[in-house]
């Protein structure tokens, strides 16, 4: 216990456990150096290091309880704020692995949060501001999630209630994406706008599959062709605006010289609609980079592009 050597040989020990793959034992050792050397300028590194052999073994709860740990121990730490903020992330990873998807999103919550709270720069706190980033998606994708699971349907004043509440959600749901732009990580920035593309595409095929009111359907199969036509309309209008933000995104991974599975999925969306402006092109290495940002004049370019969302007339009548 006294020896000189003593706090090297606790570290080799660790070091040559995860080298023989012996993982577990490896874990428990850099978290025993963590704890017996908590001064240490490496024990912080320690600690999350046992965190991702635990990752790596799958055994989540061992997971959560060391970056938990982590979090405990150093949060206090101006230095080690960047890793706190991505333990947070992380745990909100394993979370989702686990199917604990309210766990999930109350830990991606939390690691969005402390960024904010600390008021980080992205440009300077880099590792940070992508767990911020990523954190911020997850949980518009879970707004998104909701939004896609309203219909619109019935009759009367209930189907105009079910297309209003709708069209307000899109609102909602622009607004989650748009949470991403402010940490200028360029993949999520590229991820935000093809989905608030996506969410509006999704609007419109909502719209195709509402079923025709019995009272048009009374009037007889002229009402029905007019009713579907106006329905045909408003899907227009919504995809032409998911086309102009598919577009925008687009031209802002052509300038940033970015391909990877968002861009990709931004293509084969503006394809799908323009096949002549927007050929498919061969498929592309992923170049991405977990620093590289937009800078403030590209973020403020594509957001501005987006402020406005398409707003569909009303479905019929007062009462349609």
């Amino acid at each position: 216990p006294q020896s000189k050597d003593r706090q090297s040989a606790v570290f080799n020990i660790a070091r040559l456990q995860e080298a023989l793959q012996r993982y577990s034992e490896a874990a428990a050792s850099y978290v025993r150096y963590a704890e017996t050397y908590p001064t240490s300028d490496d024990a912080p590194k320690n600690q999350f290091h046992a965190a991702t052999i635990y990752e790596k073994q799958g055994d989540t709860n061992k997971e959560i309880a060391a970056l938990n740990e982590f979090i405990t121990k150093f949060s206090n730490k101006p230095a080690q704020v960047e890793l706190v903020i991505d333990a947070k992330k992380r745990i909100g990873d394993a979370y989702k692995k686990a199917k604990n998807d309210s766990a999930a999103l109350k830990a991606y919550q939390a690691a969005a949060d402390e960024f904010d709270k600390r008021g980080l720069k992205p440009d300077t706190s880099p590792l940070a501001a992508e767990a911020a980033a990523f954190s911020r998606f997850e949980l518009a994708e879970n707004v998104f999630a909701e939004f896609d699971r309203l219909k619109i349907g019935g009759t009367g004043k209930a189907l105009a209630a079910s297309f209003t509440n709708k069209k307000n959600e899109v609102k909602k749901v622009n607004e989650a994406y748009d949470q991403v732009v402010k940490y200028k990580r360029v993949e999520w920035i590229l991820a935000a706008f093809y989905r608030k593309g996506f969410v509006l595409e999704r609007f419109a095929q909502t719209i195709l599959d509402t079923p025709v009111p019995p009272e048009i359907k009374r009037l007889g199969d002229e009402a029905v062709v007019t009713y579907q036509d106006a329905l045909a309309q408003q899907t227009v209008a919504l995809e032409d605006k998911a086309v102009e933000t598919y577009g925008a995104a687009w031209a802002e991974a052509k300038k940033f010289r970015v391909s990877n599975e968002w861009t990709k999925k931004t293509l084969e969306s503006l394809n799908r609609f323009r096949p002549k402006e927007y050929p498919m092109l061969k498929e592309q290495k992923s170049i991405i980079s977990s620093d590289l940002m937009f800078p403030d004049g590209a973020v403020n370019a594509i957001s501005g592009n987006e402020r406005a969302t398409a707003a569909p007339q009303k479905l019929g009548g007062d009462d349609k």
